[in-house]
This record gives C-alpha cells, structure tokens and sequence, in this order.
C-alpha cells in the first residue's frame, strides 16, 4: 500500500513542478529534502528505525499548505490535497498494520511463557530482541494515534515489561488510548485510580472511569460496578443496582458476575429476582460459573453436591468439582478434597493423595 501511495505520490508531485518553481529556493530545498526522506519509507522495517518519516512528509506538505495555499489555484490545491490524502489513508492503514504484526508477536511470545519455555525474569537474547521489537511497534503505531497501541504501551510501563516500570507514564498511555474511547483503558484507567498506581488515589474517579467503560458495554467493568454498588465504595451502596450490573455482566458470560449475584441473593439482598430459599436457581448460577472455570464457583459446586443443595446428592460430584477447583490453587478445596481421599467419600480412600492435597492447602496457610 506504502509503494502504491509512493508512486501515486510522485506522480502528482510531477503536476506541481510549476507550483514549487514559485517557491523561494530554500523552501523548495526543505520541502523537498523532507518528501525524499518521507518518500523512502516503504517497508515496516524501515518504519521502526525511523517513526518520524511520515512526520517529515506532513511538515513537507503543512510547509506548502501555509505558505503558498492561498497563491495557488483550485487545480493546483486540488493537487496538493490529492497527495495529502493518499499519504494519510496509506499511513492509517500502515498504523494497524504495524499494530497487529506487534499484537501477535506477543501473542506467540505470551504462548511461549505460558507453556514454561521462558519467563519474564529469564528471557533469553532472542525474545529480549523479540520483545525490544514488539515495543517498537507498538510505539510507531502510537505515534501514528493509534489508540490499541497505546494502550498496550501503557500496559507494557505499567507492568516494567521490556521498558523500565514507569506507572506515571503507562497512565498517559492510557488516557490518551481513552480520549479516542477505547474502552479497554478506561478500564485500567478505574484500576490504577482505585490503587492509586501513577496517580492519586481516588475512589470517585475509579468509578467514573468504571462506569464509562461499563456502559460502553465491557463486562469487566459491568462487574466492578455491580462489586462498588455491593460494597458503597466510592459511590452508593444499592443492592439492586448492585444486582442489575450483575445481570448486565452476565450477559456476557462473565463467570465472577453469576457467583457474585448468587453470593448477594443467598444472602437475602439483591433485587428480588432470585431469594435465598430458591436452592435450584441459585445452584444453576453456582454451576454455570463453575463451567466456566472460575475457581471459588467450583469449590461451591462442590458444597452443593456434597449436601445436595439445590441438586442431587452426590458425593463423587462433589469430589469432581473440589478437584476442578484445587488443580486451579483452591486452598479451601484442596482441603475439602483431602478429606474425602482420607475419609473414603465419593472417591477411593488413599492417604498418601490425602497427605498430598493436605500439604498443599497447608502451604497457602490454610
């Protein structure tokens, strides 16, 4: 697209020998010498080395716009603004192009440390490279303005990945990714407000945050607002709010929203669309979040189907989902799940798995 913009260019360029021959000589000097520089970026390899080309060319052409616009004749404008048009359209689709190539290398960088190959604190040379590069990217894509880039950047400052941890300047990322209302971060916009990381720290302004994100439509923050409401933190407690942001939430399959909403309305609280007496209904929300593999919702099926609450009893149920949820770190179910090796219950009885699961709920404090 970068080649076909060039040429396009330069053939238009061609046009207006006449209108740069009416500039002074050092004008035409500097816009020239800045459209050649600008002209040579073609690859994305070039790209990173040198961000500030496409800059140059728009400094070329803002040259031309402000100091002979007004001398030059429709057809002569209408030529200049031809070219700016083609070299803006070619850089944005250059920008997301830049950005996605950098997005799944990091992917695959993220896949490597996940399956255990590397660490963050351990990276070889190469992926150090790998990772020095991606930034790169990134921080051409952002320069361009392109809002998922810096966001990313910010999240790279904020976490000290492959540049220094810098939380004050991951929170310019941010806001600047948010301006041009990517959701994304606001929400990480709430949470550096709700701990106080590179900014002060402000409950209001966490749920200002929150809820624009929220109400764009982002299940996380759809969460975090049905959590504020729960508690009264930073904005009323309103346990039908809270309820309401619930079901907004899971909506979108959020697993944390179903045990949350479960957990309000076994209490007695919530809207009233479920109460503390409908075993069933509640034990489906249990369930759901369970399947959905959130960890404290697994240990609770476990509960359910070890007392047959709002389910049939079954002990090797029970036993399944206490394993589901201690696999995942669950003290509480590692616990749970040592006792029924050790008792014989749902599975059988062995005391060297019992020993095995004790000593791992044991060192969590448990």
């Amino acid at each position: 697209e970068l080649r076909e913009a060039e040429h396009a260019t330069l053939e238009k360029v061609k046009g207006m020998r006449p209108i740069l021959l009416r500039l002074s000589h050092s004008l035409l000097a500097k816009a020239m010498s800045q459209w050649r520089a600008a002209a040579r970026v073609v690859h994305w390899e070039t790209v990173v080395r040198d961000s500030s080309a496409q800059t140059r060319l728009g400094a070329a052409f803002l040259l031309l716009e402000t100091q002979v616009r007004r001398s030059l004749h429709s057809k002569e404008r209408s030529t200049v603004d031809g070219c700016w048009k083609i070299w803006t359209t070619a850089v944005s689709a250059h920008t997301y192009s830049l950005c996605k190539e950098a997005t799944q290398r990091y992917a695959l960088l993220i896949k490597k440390i996940k399956s255990g190959v590397t660490s963050w604190d351990s990276l070889n040379p190469g992926d150090q490279k790998e990772l020095q590069l991606i930034i790169s990217l990134w921080r051409s894509a952002g320069e361009h303005g392109l809002a998922e880039a810096q966001s990313n950047l910010g999240t790279m400052h904020a976490l000290g990945r492959g540049v220094t941890l810098n939380e004050e300047i991951a929170v310019l990322y941010y806001k600047k990714a948010a301006a041009q209302g990517h959701i994304e971060s606001m929400l990480n916009l709430g949470f550096m407000h709700q701990t106080g990381r590179g900014v002060l720290q402000s409950d209001e302004q966490s749920v200002q945050w929150f809820l624009e994100a929220a109400t764009k439509g982002n299940a996380r923050a759809q969460l975090n607002m049905g959590i504020l409401h729960e508690s009264g933190v930073g904005i009323e407690q309103d346990d039908a709010k809270a309820a309401d942001w619930y079901q907004k939430a899971i909506k979108k399959g959020d697993p944390q929203a179903m045990m949350n909403l479960a957990l309000l309305c076994e209490s007695g609280r919530g809207d009233g669309s479920l109460n503390a007496d409908d075993h069933v209904g509640l034990a489906q929300l249990y369930l759901k979040a369970a399947s959905l593999g959130l960890a404290d919702a697994q240990t609770i099926a476990g509960d359910l189907y070890l007392e047959g609450r709002g389910v049939t009893q079954s002990n090797a149920e029970a036993a399944k989902w206490y394993r589901k949820a201690a696999d995942q770190g669950s003290s509480e179910a590692q616990e749970n799940l040592a006792k029924m090796y050790l008792e014989g219950v749902g599975l059988n009885q062995s005391y060297a798995a019992a020993a095995h699961w004790f000593h791992l709920s044991a060192e969590q404090g448990e």
